[in-house]
C-alpha cells in the first residue's frame, strides 16, 4: 500500500490526467465497457485512481502531523472503501438483473446508497483538503484556509494540474529540508 501512496505522492499531473482519462477512453474508442461488468470495471478503476489519489494526500499529511493535529483516520478508510462496495452492489444487484430482463425497476433503497456514496466521496475531499492544509501551513486550519484545495480535489481531473506540483513539492520540502526547490 505505501507503494500506490508513495506514486499517487510523487506523480506528475501528466501522469495522474492519463490514469484519469483512462477509462473514459477505453470506454469511447474500444468495445470494452460496454456491458453492466465491464462498465463496473471502469467505474472501480477511476475510483481507485481518483479516492487513491485523495486517501494518498490524506492519510501522508494525517500522518505526518503532530497528534493534536491530527483527525481519526479510521473513518477515512471506510468512507474510501464504501464507494467500491457502492459500485459493486449496483452492477452485481441492479445492473446485471436489469439487463437479464429479470427486474424492472431499480430497488427502493438505492437513493440511499447513492446519497452514502457522494457522502463518503465529499468527506474524503474534505480530509484530504483539511489535512493537507493543515500540514503545509502547520497549524489549525478553517475551511477559509483550504477552499482552494478543496475545490481543486473536487474537480479532481483540472484540479490536479494545480495541486499536485504543490503536493510533490511540500512532501518532498518537509522530507528532505536541505533540498532547494
Amino acid at each position: 500500500m505505501r507503494t500506490f501512496i508513495h506514486y499517487f505522492i510523487n506523480s506528475s499531473p501528466v501522469q495522474l490526467c492519463i490514469l484519469m482519462v483512462a477509462p473514459y477512453m477505453i470506454y469511447k474508442f474500444s468495445s470494452f465497457g460496454h456491458n453492466p461488468m465491464e462498465w463496473g470495471l471502469l467505474v472501480i478503476y477511476f475510483l481507485a485512481v481518483i479516492l487513491g489519489w485523495m486517501f494518498s494526500i490524506g492519510t501522508t499529511a494525517n500522518d505526518r502531523l503532530n497528534p493534536d493535529l491530527r483527525l481519526p483516520a479510521r473513518l477515512f478508510l471506510i468512507t474510501t472503501i464504501l464507494p467500491f462496495l457502492s459500485v459493486i452492489y449496483f452492477v452485481i444487484g441492479v445492473l446485471e438483473p436489469f439487463f437479464r430482463g429479470e427486474v424492472q425497476n431499480a430497488p427502493d433503497g438505492l437513493i440511499y446508497l447513492h446519497f452514502l456514496t457522494f457522502f463518503c466521496i465529499g468527506f474524503n475531499i474534505w480530509f484530504a483538503a483539511k489535512q493537507f492544509t493543515t500540514y503545509r501551513l502547520n497549524r489549525k486550519t478553517s475551511f477559509a484556509d483550504y477552499y482552494i484545495t478543496f475545490m481543486c480535489l473536487w474537480f479532481g481531473f483540472v484540479g490536479v494540474w494545480y495541486l499536485q506540483p504543490k503536493i510533490v513539492r511540500v512532501f518532498a520540502r518537509r522530507d528532505n529540508p536541505d533540498r532547494v526547490l
